[in-house]
């Protein structure tokens, strides 16, 4: 159970993961329902993952992955005026979008 674990809870666009034991700080983690969300707190005993979709779909019990992946979204001029959702997808366009650079989205500041 270290690469994978189990909804124990579901609140406020927040899942508590019980397993997982592999998980690291700001990882993607898949849901078995084809959610995904981000690692952002490591506890004893759990994982505490934000939902990047919706919860609608996710119940007590059901599988989740950790990815071996930090989020990183799409950067660059190419998203002048477009929107993006919280998975860095565009909105506004029917194309999927082309960038050249992705980034993650917490890094150590300069200086």
């Amino acid at each position: 159970m270290n690469n994978y674990g189990f909804i124990n809870k579901i609140y406020d666009g927040v899942v508590e993961v019980i397993g997982l034991k592999d998980a690291k700080y700001g990882e993607m983690i898949n849901f078995e329902s084809f959610e995904k969300g981000i690692v952002f707190s490591l506890n004893k005993n759990n994982v505490n993952i934000v939902l990047l979709d919706n919860f609608q779909n996710l119940k007590q019990g059901q599988k989740c992955f950790c990815t071996d992946k930090v989020f990183e979204i799409p950067v660059g001029f190419e998203l002048i005026g477009k929107i993006l959702n919280s998975k860095g997808e565009c909105l506004n366009i029917k194309t999927k979008l082309k960038t050249k650079k992705t980034d993650v989205i917490e890094k150590i500041a300069p200086g």
